[in-house]
């Protein structure tokens, strides 16, 4: 141990014990944590490098997969609006065919009740129709082999409002007798129920076109047809002669 021995002023004497070990150890420790403190920074800036480098090489992995993927994704998708796009178009060039072909087949199916419903002076104005029964002639294309074919057609190709009013038209249209049909206690009745039959057969028939969103009622689209109470009181008239 060393001892110094100094004078502060006149009166002050100030002794100093230091010991050597003390000294030493401090300087160890300051050694020591100057170490530490190097590595802690390298070892810090060694990890900040490595994050710096492993994103860089995240964002350059995702942008090669991504410059690959990108040729392999457009194709998928122009390949899948291509097949939409030839689905679509056959659809419609399908649903144009089968408007074509239903139009022949709504003219063929129509045919009998045009002629039932055709006013008897009209009817007469034809020479060839001056000796012929237009009921019997609306019945005789009704029953035909030829109409028959063309009924069985309608079946497949027309949709099912307008199979629902067809059946229920040529239903009441059959379930009477023929004979009877222009006798007076059953002609108004009976005709005024098949215009309503035939008005919505023509109303199944116009939204089967393509109008949907018609407002036009059953008894609208049967109007057109004849005005019922002059061609009942005109049929009348001629049975009474």
């Amino acid at each position: 141990m060393r001892i110094t021995k100094t004078q502060d002023g006149p009166h002050g004497i100030i002794f100093s014990c230091i010991s050597a070990r003390a000294m030493s150890l401090i300087t160890t420790l300051a050694a020591t944590f100057s170490a530490v403190n190097s590595e802690v920074v390298g070892i810090l800036r060694l990890a900040t490098y490595s994050t710096l480098l492993t994103e860089r090489t995240v964002m350059e992995v995702f942008t090669a997969i991504a410059t690959a993927l990108t040729p392999i994704l457009l194709s998928i998708v122009g390949f899948i609006l291509w097949k939409y796009r030839q689905a679509f178009e056959r659809k419609a060039r399908l649903e144009q065919d089968l408007r074509d072909e239903r139009i022949g087949l709504y003219d063929k199916i129509l045919e009998p009740f045009v002629i039932l419903f055709t006013s008897d002076a009209a009817w007469k104005k034809d020479r060839k129709n001056r000796n012929k029964n237009k009921y019997g002639v609306a019945e005789e294309k009704m029953l035909s082999l030829e109409y028959r074919k063309v009924a069985f057609k309608l079946r497949l190709i027309a949709n099912d409002e307008v199979l629902r009013a067809y059946d229920n038209l040529m239903s009441y249209f059959s379930d009477s007798s023929p004979d009877t049909f222009t006798q007076e206690k059953n002609l108004v009745l009976r005709l005024q129920k098949m215009r309503e039959l035939l008005g919505n057969f023509l109303l199944a028939l116009r939204k089967g076109m393509g109008n949907e969103d018609t407002e036009l009622t059953s008894e609208e689209m049967a109007a057109w047809i004849f005005n019922f109470k002059l061609e009942i009181e005109q049929t009348k008239r001629e049975e009474r002669m």
